[in-house]
């Protein structure tokens, strides 16, 4: 199995519920969250280092992987560079069905879902130099008809549609 590298912006909470999921946990984790009363809960029970540096520390960390590692992206929420994108092999999971549905590529799309939709889910796509644009690779979905139900519980949706299409990614690619 590749080294298998996680980050995070946000509460790690993807991470702690894939990791237990897939039975594994990443080799090494990093955030750039320095409030770790936010994200420490969801990474105690984790075999996993969690180091915390700035984005651009954690960049030039990353150049020491090269594709032969996997480096996932779990609602971090900065830029990847080029230099780093052409230089190592990163996915990242995206709540919103981009190949169907263009305009939910970049930040935020769960606020940009509408309920005339007729499918709601996630993507693993490579990253690239250009922002969501790299090839998907895994999706999951769920097709909706009731509007009352579509807007009480898409993000618990979004969610679930997330952790299926990142444990399809794993048993495809990285078994």
């Amino acid at each position: 199995m590749k080294k298998w590298v996680a980050l995070f912006s946000q509460t790690g909470s993807e991470i702690k519920e894939l990791s237990e999921r897939l039975g594994r946990t990443p080799d090494l984790i990093y955030t750039n969250n320095r409030n770790n009363d936010v994200w420490i809960h969801n990474m105690k029970h984790l075999d996993s280092q969690v180091l915390v540096f700035n984005h651009n520390d954690i960049m030039n960390r990353l150049k020491n992987y090269n594709k032969d590692s996997t480096i996932t992206l779990h609602g971090y929420l900065r830029i990847i560079p080029a230099e780093v994108c052409s230089e190592c092999n990163i996915i990242n999971g995206h709540p919103g069905l981009i190949d169907e549905y263009p305009w939910l590529k970049d930040k935020d799309p769960q606020e940009k879902i509408e309920k005339w939709m007729r499918m709601i889910g996630s993507v693993c796509h490579r990253v690239t130099k250009d922002l969501d644009s790299g090839e998907i690779l895994t999706r999951a979905f769920r097709a909706h008809r009731d509007v009352e139900t579509f807007k009480s519980n898409y993000y618990n949706i979004l969610r679930q549609t997330s952790l299926e299409a990142w444990e399809e990614y794993f048993e495809q690619y990285e078994t």
